[in-house]
């Protein structure tokens, strides 16, 4: 359970957990401070005021995006709880999902690429290369089956973690 300083707050849809958690794992093993509901909230405790001051003490809310995410009654609550906080909020875009419009006003890291296997560098930053949108929408979500999580692929999961500890890094210098 997370009792120390919450640096970022993690918004996702429960759909996405297997994929979420892992991440989140990586980034508290370089020692960043991260609020996960599954872990983070004590047992016993009314989840919803946990949730809400969690995101008044995080510096940064990662909304973890995708078709699941928009579907969610308390994502939607979590990142326009941050927005109106002024938290640097950070939409970590999973698949081709378009972002909501207050979402869209932030720079978001996508990891749609890292999904597919294939991360393009040019010029020093990351970019999706032709097809690979669809690439990673394909290998991530199995349309057959209301867009669920087919499969976590380790690789992806370090690439994406040690993507965001590049962002945390870069953010707050530690």
């Amino acid at each position: 359970m997370n009792t120390g300083n919450i640096h970022i707050f993690v918004s996702y849809s429960r759909h996405d957990q297997l994929l979420v958690t892992p991440i989140v794992q990586l980034i508290r093993a370089i020692g960043g401070g991260v609020f996960q509901d599954v872990d983070s909230i004590p047992p016993g405790k009314r989840w919803k005021p946990v949730i809400q001051d969690s995101i008044d003490r995080a510096s940064v809310v990662l909304v973890f995006w995708c078709a699941h995410s928009r579907s969610s009654k308390e994502v939607h609550a979590e990142w326009e709880q941050a927005i109106l906080a002024n938290k640097d909020v950070v939409p970590t875009r999973l698949d081709d999902t378009p972002l909501d419009e207050a979402l869209a006003e932030f720079q978001s890291i996508d990891l749609r690429a890292l999904a597919a296997g294939h991360l393009g560098k040019l010029n020093g930053k990351h970019k999706l290369l032709p097809g690979e949108a669809d690439l990673a929408r394909h290998r991530l979500f199995d349309a057959r089956h209301a867009n669920h999580l087919r499969h976590v692929d380790t690789a992806f999961v370090a690439r994406s973690a040690q993507y965001i500890c590049d962002f945390v890094v870069r953010q707050f210098g530690s």
